[in-house]
């Protein structure tokens, strides 16, 4: 039987319009866009983007919005959607999605103003940009935050994994459907007030040495 989550094409709810984020402001008004993705393989140049999760949080975790979309390729219907085995997508989860286009749009607006997050920033936000020129869209300017940057960063030592399943278990964090974009953006939406709680971050003043931009 399938999770339920695999089964959703778009998941949503009420969206907040999120603050702009101002250096050495309160965090009360920042807002987090929690992204995930789904992809064919581990090859920016070569796999492409299947799925997207999006979790819109304030610092104390509490969820604004969400929102998950399936990606139909541009080579449909001979896509190849690689390790089902991990991500459990097949080229039948495709059929009706929306183009990369699209759903980059929809993207850029819903993370509009927020501080982009994702655990292994590097791997998601490399994926977002060469997709996004491939479609001839642009991404966001703004700040990015990286959750397994930031929790390597509060162990020095590296006495413990950083794995998202990892940090996980270490705060309690349920995890419901591990390799599914919603349900990762989900998990590291929770894991993240952690980290900022940790870090005991909370102005934007202190969250600057976690940005990138």
């Amino acid at each position: 039987m399938r999770h339920p989550l695999r089964s959703v094409w778009v998941v949503e709810s009420s969206a907040a319009n999120p603050a702009a984020f101002a250096a050495g402001s309160s965090l009360v008004d920042t807002r987090f866009a929690v992204v995930d993705l789904e992809t064919s393989g581990l090859s920016i140049e070569h796999n492409r983007l299947l799925q997207i999760g999006l979790v819109q949080v304030d610092a104390s975790g509490h969820v604004h919005d969400s929102w998950s979309t399936f990606v139909r390729p541009r080579w449909w219907p001979i896509a190849r959607v690689g390790p089902t085995d991990i991500h459990g997508i097949r080229i039948r989860d495709l059929r009706g999605a929306p183009r990369l286009g699209a759903v980059l749009q929809e993207f850029n607006e819903r993370v509009a103003g927020c501080v982009i997050v994702a655990h292994n920033l590097d791997f998601d936000w490399g994926f977002l940009k060469i997709s996004a020129g491939r479609s001839g869209n642009a991404l966001p300017v703004g700040g990015r935050l990286c959750t397994l940057k930031m929790s390597r960063s509060l162990d020095p030592t590296r006495a413990r994994s950083h794995r998202l399943s990892e940090l996980c278990t270490y705060y309690g964090v349920e995890h419901a459907q591990p390799h599914h974009a919603l349900s990762d953006a989900m998990a590291t939406a929770n894991v993240l007030p952690r980290l900022l709680q940790q870090a005991n971050v909370t102005t934007t003043a202190q969250l600057e040495r976690f940005v990138e931009r």
